[in-house]
């Protein structure tokens, strides 16, 4: 097992001063982030792999990576199960960086859908990321999150029932199923 950072926690930091600073706290892998347009905290950064600049920040994610010596745990993206692009995207984007992995979130409950109804929409849509999935050689993954309809192993078992656990799995985030 290797211990890592997820990027998203160095928002004022470069890409090559972000791989600096993990393997220098002893780290052995990193998660990048991709494309956080909202959640700019200093006013300027763009995070770390952009899609609009997809091949030169996998680059230099990749390269400062390798210099430092970290693994490169996977991608972690904004992108939902029900959008198609944005999960071709982020895929091209691992599959640059050498990346195995990325996040696919699965749906935001607020209500106004009923949850049987999303959660059988959201079933269907995984059938459809674990094929874009196989096709890119990229696993997705479905984070363990509040909020969403899998805000617990169970449900996301109960989602992801019958997908290949190869190209579709679960990522354990109990940081976000207490909240």
């Amino acid at each position: 097992m290797k211990l890592g950072v997820y990027s998203l926690i160095t928002p004022d930091y470069t890409i090559e001063e972000t791989a600096e600073l993990v393997a220098g706290i002893g780290y052995e892998g990193i998660e990048w982030t991709v494309d956080y347009p909202n959640a700019v905290w200093d006013g300027k950064s763009r995070w770390h792999i952009s899609t609009d600049e997809l091949e030169e920040t996998c680059r230099r994610a990749r390269e400062a990576s390798e210099s430092n010596g970290l693994t490169i745990a996977g991608l972690g993206t904004r992108c939902d199960c029900f959008d198609k692009d944005c999960i071709r995207r982020n895929m091209e984007a691992a599959r640059l960086v050498g990346a195995p992995a990325i996040r696919v979130m699965a749906p935001r409950y607020d209500g106004s859908v009923h949850y049987d109804e999303l959660f059988a929409r959201a079933r269907d849509a995984y059938a459809e990321v674990e094929q874009m999935a196989r096709d890119a050689g990229v696993r997705a993954l479905v984070e363990l999150h509040h909020g969403l309809i899998t805000p617990s192993a169970s449900a996301a078992r109960r989602l992801l029932e019958g997908r290949d656990p190869e190209w579709v799995a679960v990522m354990y985030d109990p940081g976000n199923m207490v909240r």
